[in-house]
């Protein structure tokens, strides 16, 4: 009985501490022009919080190639997002293509099942 608690705890604190490194912006620390863009569009706040949430469950469902992949590739969506500094249009495209790569990644992984 000890141990749902403690598991509960562990869901919980995973997407956080998952999402710092990989996605979702605090915006009392933003700094980066891209971040401080981010933080001003509720939209882009919207999609980024979209984006964080789909690549944690794809990083819990992936097998460890797969997720290793998928986390290289986030880094460099993160580089290429980084790139678009304050561009308001150049940030939302980049969320939408990797929302959109994260959601056929899904249905790949759904259509492997057993689910």
């Amino acid at each position: 009985m000890r141990l749902i608690p403690l598991a509960c705890i562990a869901l919980i604190a995973a997407p956080a501490a998952h999402a710092a490194n990989y996605g979702a912006i605090d915006c009392s620390k933003a700094k980066a022009p891209d971040e401080i863009a981010i933080c001003k569009d509720t939209e882009l706040v919207q999609l980024d919080a979209q984006m964080s949430t789909e690549y944690g469950l794809m990083k819990g469902l992936l097998p460890m190639g797969g997720r290793g992949a998928m986390m290289d590739d986030q880094v460099d969506w993160l580089k290429a997002r980084k790139g678009c500094k304050a561009d308001t249009a150049c940030l939302r495209k980049a969320y939408n293509d990797r929302i959109a790569i994260l959601e056929k990644l899904f249905e790949r992984v759904k259509s492997q099942g057993p689910f």
